[in-house]
């Protein structure tokens, strides 16, 4: 239930750009975020997160509205470096490329990827490297390696203002038997089935110049990602341990003042720092509910076992509370989820 010890909550805005190649395709933002609890205002909210259960979930609707296998190839070219904040503006002011891949390589959880990123040397080549951070499930390893590689090769390209040749692309997938597409994509020799991903290049070019270089800013910039990386992880510790407060007893959600008891704190002072860190109470019990409504569905409980497991006085609260979640009620769900 709880995410990977090294997963930080990515911002909403990762999910922006996705949201309009699918809309240009003809697939609504309802539809994309159909079984989450998010909604198109929430995306609008400044600081707003969601949790890894969330985006595999939006991940997955992806795939299933558009099944192209070359869709995680698609999604990565529409990353450009202002997606990525104030990371972003510290690489297009950095001095060489060598000195913007260490900030990648440095800030990677500042990015919206979930492979560990660093700089390495293989084969006598550079080589921009994406290690597993944690395990990812089967389904999504092909959209999350692809997007990853293409957006590190979009970003390469634009903050270097010229196209850089990669001489070699490794990727941990098996490319579905599509070698000569994914060769033409990237226009060198991909490698399937690696242990990692990777973006290989002649080292020559982390000693080119970049045009916007700026030191002054580069220098302010760095300090800005390294304020902003600690305060991500600082969120992160203090969500991650009200989440397994409150999953301690399953079946005994407590309320908000034993939480603050069991924390050391005020109600006022945990309600707080729950507003500091754009959260609620409310809205992690509506997000562990519904996360364990799913699993207790594919489980085949009864819907009255559900409703009273997650604590709702009647089951009718349980399903209109569900559908408000996924626009469908538990049955719908369940049966739904069988055919797919």
């Amino acid at each position: 239930m709880n995410p990977p010890p090294k997963f930080k909550n990515h911002h909403l805005k990762g999910l922006q750009p996705i949201l309009r190649v699918m809309h240009d395709k003809g697939f609504s933002a309802e539809r994309c975020l159909s079984g989450t609890t998010l909604d198109v205002e929430s995306l609008l909210q400044d600081g707003q997160t969601l949790s890894l259960e969330q985006e595999f979930t939006i991940y997955r609707n992806i795939q299933k509205l558009d099944k192209s296998p070359e869709l995680g190839l698609e999604l990565g070219q529409v990353f450009e470096l202002q997606n990525y904040g104030v990371l972003g503006y510290a690489i297009l002011s950095a001095a060489t490329v060598a000195e913007a891949l260490e900030l990648v390589a440095d800030f990677g959880e500042l990015t919206f990827s979930h492979f560990k990123i660093s700089i390495q040397n293989i084969d006598d080549l550079a080589g921009f490297v994406f290690a597993p951070a944690y395990e990812l499930p089967a389904d999504l390893l092909q959209i999350y390696s692809d997007r990853d590689m293409s957006a590190s090769m979009t970003a390469f390209n634009s903050f270097s203002m010229q196209k850089q040749q990669a001489t070699r692309i490794y990727l941990m997938h098996d490319g579905n038997g599509d070698q000569a597409f994914y060769d033409r994509f990237f226009n060198c020799k991909v490698s399937f089935g690696q242990p990692y991903n990777a973006l290989l290049f002649d080292p020559d070019l982390l000693q080119g110049v970049l045009p916007q270089r700026d030191a002054q800013a580069a220098q302010y910039l760095r300090k800005q990602c390294e304020q902003l990386l600690q305060s991500f992880s600082q969120q992160g510790g203090f969500i991650d341990k009200v989440r397994t407060l409150m999953l301690a007893e399953p079946g005994q959600f407590p309320g908000i003042k034993t939480l603050a008891e069991k924390l050391h704190l005020s109600e006022r002072s945990l309600r707080r720092r729950l507003q500091e860190e754009n959260s609620s109470y409310q809205q992690l019990l509506n997000d562990i509910r519904f996360e364990l409504a799913k699993q207790y569905l594919d489980a085949g409980l009864s819907i009255e076992q559900i409703a009273e497991l997650l604590e709702y006085s009647e089951t009718a609260n349980f399903s209109h509370a569900f559908k408000r979640w996924t626009g469908l009620s538990p049955v719908q769900f369940r049966k739904q989820n069988a055919i797919n």
